[in-house]
């Protein structure tokens, strides 16, 4: 165990050769003390946002000072125009730090905060591009929901009909479903189409409905959380929208922020704090898999279960020097030591 280490550099990994077109390709690295905790995939514009304006930023910080370097990576970040890559930025490197912090005390991130951690998980999955209309959707609804997951999430956007049609989808899907099922709208909806697609769907058994509507005007949801359908929200929330000023969490039924976009784990920490208080569910957006691994491993009360994306988590797995693969909708807490994200070094294609 290493207990006295400074953040000596930052490094970034290119493993663009490996990965399909439009998908995250860089890894970020923080070094110290002879060792490299590790974020990854991130697209490139993070991954330049990171390399321009806040690597050195680091330098010279404990790894074990979590909120010190928070406190660092945020200083003038009002003034950045694209807040949005600044947060997605900064929870990279949080991440990194807090993957280096594990590997410096040789243990996973989850015994880091929690003196026994869960050594399982249990996970939903989500195929949010299959289309619901198309006629072999329902035989796939079918046979991935026989997977052992907890439930299972389906798209449904406003482009695949009236609130009528939507329902009648929702309904659809449900009766094939083997277990339970969420539907997700992308933030494609209005009020109005929500409300209209309750009464619809008013018998029609759905864990939530999540991002209905647009975060442009959160007061909404407050509206629409009267609606009779449990909602969710949540995973385009980003650094400054903690606390949450009018919105209210434990009006949702989960809030499904992404570990990364709203700061990393120093920032999931407060909000694990917060939800516990007000009795909601975090329910961790899926972009983000591995630390939120780690933080429902660590904190089951508040962070019951994980998303696991059937489109792109399989990808980026194979990224990694040692890749998870669920078994019967549960997911085996990593045994290496941080985060177990370490990038396969053959993939590598420049360091920058």
């Amino acid at each position: 165990m290493i207990t006295t280490a400074v953040i000596e550099s930052i490094e970034l990994l290119d493993v663009g050769d490996a990965v399909g077109q439009g998908d995250a390709s860089f890894f970020v690295g923080v070094r110290a003390a002879g060792h490299t905790g590790w974020y990854g995939p991130i697209y490139d514009r993070h991954a330049r946002y990171i390399e321009r304006h806040l690597a050195g930023r680091l330098v010279g910080c404990s790894p074990f000072e979590h909120r010190q370097s928070i406190e660092r990576l945020q200083e003038g970040s009002g003034s950045y125009v694209d807040q949005r890559c600044h947060s997605w930025s900064v929870g990279a490197l949080d991440c990194a730090v807090w993957d280096l912090h594990g590997k410096l005390f040789s243990m996973p991130v989850a015994d880091l905060l929690a003196v026994r951690p869960r050594p399982a998980i249990p996970a939903y999955a989500s195929w949010l591009r299959l289309d619901l209309t198309s006629p072999d959707a329902l035989s796939a609804v079918e046979q991935v929901s026989a997977e052992g997951w907890v439930f299972t999430k389906w798209g449904l956007r406003r482009v695949l009909g009236d609130a009528e049609k939507l329902a009648a989808l929702a309904g659809a899907v449900s009766q094939r479903a083997a277990g339970q099922v969420a539907f997700d709208a992308l933030q494609t909806w209005s009020v109005d189409l929500t409300f209209a697609f309750s009464r619809w769907a008013r018998r029609v058994p759905i864990v939530w409905l999540e991002d209905p509507i647009s975060y442009h005007d959160m007061s909404c949801y407050t509206q629409i959380s009267m609606c009779g359908i449990p909602i969710a929200a949540g995973e385009s929330f980003i650094i400054g929208d903690i606390p949450f000023g009018e919105f209210r969490p434990n009006q949702l039924r989960a809030l499904t922020v992404d570990v990364v976009g709203i700061g990393g784990i120093t920032k999931m920490l407060e909000l694990v704090r917060m939800a516990r208080d007000l009795r909601v569910q975090i329910v961790p957006h899926g972009r983000s898999l591995m630390p939120a691994i780690q933080l429902a491993a660590a904190y089951s009360d508040v962070v019951p279960i994980v998303e696991y994306q059937l489109q792109w988590e399989q990808r980026r797995q194979n990224l990694y020097a040692d890749g998870i693969v669920p078994e019967s909708g549960r997911i085996r807490l990593p045994s290496t030591t941080g985060l177990g994200i370490d990038p396969r070094r053959d993939l590598a294609r420049n360091r920058s």
